[in-house]
């Protein structure tokens, strides 16, 4: 499997990481821990579109898009806000 976006992967993960560590820091704090999880939702979006470009597929892209569907959907339902109907990606073609 080749890497042609591979630096904007790494780069979307260390952004996804930092964000993590903020939503952490404002725990107490609804407001700003929302916009924080906003914020890595739209990188999480980025980062499945991205693993969607590959060439190929392996077990181990498959849960990474898979656990990264399932955080977007943990923050919908934790913040009660709906996803934007854009987000939404076809993983069809990756279990065939």
């Amino acid at each position: 499997m080749k890497l042609k976006n591979g630096y904007k992967i790494e780069d979307l993960i260390e952004q996804i990481e930092k964000v993590n560590k903020m939503v952490e820091l404002h725990q107490g704090d609804h407001f700003m821990q929302e916009q924080y999880v906003y914020r890595r939702n739209v990188l999480l979006k980025q980062l499945i579109a991205e693993l969607l470009k590959l060439d190929g597929y392996s077990p181990r892209l498959f849960e990474a898009i898979h656990n990264s569907v399932k955080l977007l959907e943990k923050d919908a339902a934790k913040f009660a806000k709906p996803l934007p109907e854009d987000w939404q990606l076809d993983l069809r073609p990756l279990v065939a």
